[in-house]
């Protein structure tokens, strides 16, 4: 029996034990309904139905929309609207629950935000996530690493990496050194499928391109790129030297995945199985014709404690619908950043210069501003001044004990034509700055 097979037996054994087989189950039920989404649309809208009536009987944010015609009768939202009605959105049986799963998010719309998720809502996140690797050609518990921003005090065990046999990797910064530690990490580990954001890829591409990478010795079998769009000069230079495709993954913290790429031209394959996703006008709340840009409108079918019912994340995009049933995001626009870099030169991941923004809830929004190589502006949207000691001190760890940091702050930050707030504005430019360190 090999590796994979003795911990996919485990896990069987794990699930049926202590979630009556929850996830296998989903899982199951995630394969029919993707494979065959023509057949299962009755299946499917039963379950927008019934997350609809019970949204109006449990969540006082919703229940004056009981009697509800069709999901056209509730409002949009943004996350600004669900973190004025947290109290109201959350259903008051799932307060306190142990088994909830708490979901924070640093918010591609730099406002910070925090959801619970219940039981069956983790259990079916996973099922989700065992479909799209599948989609990606690797099997449930075959070896996945997972590169990731390294949040103070929540490293996964190592145990349960193995267990699940998934590692991660952490990543702070794109130096040579970082990279070439990542690059000898991911060879020792010989994975099957590497996953991770896509300017943690844009910066290694970088360095493939530029001759420092020695020769990948192991066969992957598919890469994944995450959050920010995947540049297709990035996509190249990877697959040619991992010897594997590499796809996009479309998704937020807040619901999980909602889409990936398939290899196929039309673009990020929409998890219907758990999402009711709309593509609605610039100008008003009615969809679009397929194949015509438009705002991505989210239903979580799944997430019965803290209900997310047509939720504007401040994406765009164009749908497109095939003959068989399958549904597609495309030309996804939204996301944008500019890499930071440390006072010695080092560039940074984005993400790990803000993740400890996340837990303050009364910072509605946040955006951080490289001036020069040393001098950078907070700008917070919030009436809480007393951060100001504590973002000095993890800001001088981050970027130099010689960065300078001042603070402004405002009502509202300018927000880009995808409705989201640029969390990062680099106004140097590296090579001049830096040089060829």
């Amino acid at each position: 029996m090999t590796e994979r097979d003795k911990k996919f037996e485990a896990f069987v054994k794990s699930d049926l034990e202590d979630n009556r087989g929850l996830i296998i189950n989903q899982y199951k039920e995630v394969i029919s309904i993707m494979n065959n989404p023509t057949e299962m649309e009755q299946f499917r809208q039963s379950y927008l139905t019934n997350m609809l009536m019970y949204v109006t009987r449990h969540s006082e944010f919703y229940k004056k929309y009981e009697g509800f015609k069709s999901i056209n009768d509730f409002p949009v939202v943004n996350k600004e609207i669900l973190k004025k009605n947290w109290d109201r959105v959350f259903v008051d049986e799932f307060r306190n629950r142990t088994d909830n799963k708490e979901k924070r998010t640093s918010g591609s719309t730099g406002t910070p935000f925090q959801v619970y998720w219940d039981r069956r809502k983790h259990c079916r996140m996973i099922a989700d996530a065992k479909w799209f690797a599948h989609q990606g050609g690797v099997e449930s518990h075959e070896r996945i690493v997972c590169m990731i921003v390294n949040e103070k005090g929540d490293r996964s065990p190592l145990e349960k990496q193995q267990r699940d046999n998934v590692y991660n990797i952490y990543c702070s910064y794109f130096d040579d050194d970082s990279i070439e530690r990542i690059l000898k990490e991911l060879s020792d580990l010989n994975p099957k499928m590497i996953i991770a954001y896509s300017s943690m890829w844009d910066a290694v591409a970088n360095y493939i391109f530029e001759g420092k990478a020695p020769a990948y010795q192991f066969a992957l079998t598919s890469i994944m790129s995450e959050a920010e769009g995947l540049k297709e000069r990035t996509r190249e230079i990877i697959s040619d030297y991992f010897g594997c495709p590499v796809y996009s993954r479309y998704g937020n913290e807040e619901c999980g995945t909602l889409a990936q790429e398939d290899g196929s031209e039309f673009g990020h394959r929409l998890n219907t199985a758990s999402y009711y996703i709309e593509v609605l006008s610039l100008n008003n709340d009615e969809p679009v014709e397929d194949g015509k840009i438009g705002r991505v409108v989210i239903t979580d079918l799944f997430n019965y404690a803290f209900p997310i019912i047509r939720y504007e994340n401040g994406d765009l995009a164009t749908k497109i619908t095939t003959a068989d049933g399958r549904v597609y995001l495309k030309d996804v626009i939204g996301r944008k950043v500019d890499m930071l870099y440390t006072t010695d030169g080092r560039m940074l991941n984005w993400l790990h210069a803000l993740i400890f923004l996340k837990k303050y809830k009364d910072i509605k929004q946040f955006q951080i501003v490289q001036e020069t190589r040393y001098n950078f502006t907070w700008v917070l949207n919030t009436k809480n001044h007393g951060y100001e000691d504590l973002i000095l001190s993890e800001a001088q760890e981050i970027f130099g004990k010689d960065s300078r940091h001042v603070f402004k702050y405002v009502e509202e930050i300018p927000k880009l034509r995808s409705g989201k707030t640029q969390m990062t504005v680099c106004k140097i430019d590296p090579h001049k700055e830096f040089g060829d360190q």
